[in-house]
Order: structure tokens, then C-alpha cells, then sequence
């Protein structure tokens, strides 16, 4: 790690602490179905600031896209069920805010590619910092209704190691090779697959309208790569750290 690239990996710490803490949080004031749906909005942001930056430019198959991502969310999380908002508005805001974090992660992780960082350093260092931040904060958090136990400790490594810490490494990999906006996009699978293993390992079912959804997700993810040229954000030159 170059001295000159510590600023901008603690920024990346700023954002990814942000995604995690307010994705956590807004499930609890609301549902993960409608966490997942204001998360999965990030594209739109990723459009809408590349549109005010002219990093990005509105054509038919990005308004499509933005659309059909919209619209497959919405059935595969079961939104047109009025009980799903039957939470609270700070919980939508949350919602929010983890939107714009993980649309302002996914570009300036974009940005770290740019500047010559490898997954590797964008991976470990942003959440070294963030550990530091949650280890200070630690006296603020209530553990009292935390029974630790082997199958606690369990749980916690699992999430950690398979269901945060190897997915953005994952990811950071793949924004080597395309945009933050087509990212987003294809992380549309996140929830799909999430159905799919709820029915695979705890036999959930789901209605007609649901199964449209992940049909919609994966038709727009299809047409994405049909459309690779069209969506792609106008050429930016490289970074030099300064």
C-alpha cells in the first residue's frame, strides 16, 4: 500500500461500513424483503450522479434496464403485498441511505481499480479500518441479550468469512472488468439465489408473481450483456494517487 492511497482506502472504509450498518439496520426497523429492494436501487443512483457527472448517458437499453431492475425487485421481494410497508418511514430512509452507500462503494471501488489498487488491498484494509471503528464503538453497543455461545461464534465467522468478506473480494475482482452500474445490476442474482436456497435447504415457497420476478432479473441481466456497449460509463482516463 502507497502512502498516497491511505486517504482513499479509508474513505472505502467510510462507505463500506455504511452499506453493512445500515443494511442491518434497516432490516430491523423494517423486513429484509424491503432492505433488499431500496438496496437493489443503487443502480438508479449510479445513473442518475453519472448523468449529473457525464460519466454515463440515458439511451433506450439503460432505460430498460433501470426499469426491468425496478420491476423485477419489486414482485421478486413481494412489494405489491401492502403488509411488506408496514413499516416506518426512518426504516425507508435507512434503506435509502444503504443505497447511496453501496452505489457510492461500487464506484469508488471502481476509481481504486483506476488508481492501480488490487482487490486484495481494497478488500483488507477497508475493513481493517472498519473493524478499528466498530472495536471504539463497541462500549456504545448493548451485548447484554447476547448469549455467546460455540454456535454463536459459529454463525458470526460464517457471516463474516462467506457472506461478507469473500463476496466483496468477489466482487471487487469483477469490477476489474466492468462498470459499477452493470455491476449492480448483476447483483441482482444476490436475491434470486437467496430464494432459490430458501426453497433448496428450508423448503419456502413462493408465489407466481415472485417467480416473475426472478424471470424479469434474469431476462435484464441477459439483456445487459446483449447491450454491454450501450451501457457502458464514457471513458475516463486512469488516476495517478496524488
Amino acid at each position: 500500500m502507497r502512502r498516497a492511497d491511505l486517504p482513499f482506502l479509508g474513505e472505502l472504509a467510510v462507505w463500506l461500513t455504511l452499506v453493512n450498518l445500515t443494511f442491518f439496520y434497516a432490516i430491523a426497523l423494517t423486513n429484509v424483503a424491503l432492505a433488499l429492494m431500496l438496496e437493489y436501487t443503487a443502480p438508479m443512483l449510479i445513473v442518475a450522479a453519472g448523468l449529473l457527472l457525464g460519466t454515463h448517458r440515458m439511451n433506450r437499453a439503460v432505460a430498460l434496464i433501470l426499469a426491468g431492475n425496478a420491476a423485477g425487485c419489486f414482485l421478486l421481494v413481494g412489494a405489491y403485498d401492502p403488509a411488506l410497508w408496514s413499516g416506518n418511514a426512518l426504516g425507508a430512509a435507512v434503506g435509502m441511505l444503504c443505497a447511496v452507500s453501496f452505489a457510492a462503494y461500487n464506484v469508488r471501488c471502481a476509481h481504486g481499480h483506476r488508481r492501480g489498487l488490487d482487490s486484495w488491498s481494497m478488500t483488507f484494509w477497508p475493513f481493517f479500518l472498519s473493524a478499528l471503528f466498530w472495536l471504539l464503538a463497541t462500549p456504545a453497543i448493548d451485548y447484554a441479550a447476547v448469549e455467546v455461545t460455540w454456535e454463536t461464534v459459529g454463525f458470526v465467522l460464517f457471516i463474516g468469512v462467506f457472506g461478507t468478506v469473500a463476496p466483496y473480494w468477489l466482487y471487487l475482482e469483477g469490477l476489474k472488468t466492468i462498470e459499477p452500474f452493470p455491476a449492480t445490476v448483476i447483483g441482482m442474482l444476490d436475491p434470486v439465489f437467496a430464494g432459490v436456497t430458501a426453497f433448496l435447504l428450508l423448503g419456502e415457497t413462493f408465489e407466481l408473481p415472485q417467480l416473475a420476478g426472478m424471470v424479469v432479473v434474469c431476462a435484464v441481466i441477459v439483456f445487459l450483456k446483449r447491450n454491454e456497449s450501450a451501457v457502458q460509463a464514457i471513458p475516463r482516463p486512469a488516476v495517478e494517487p496524488s
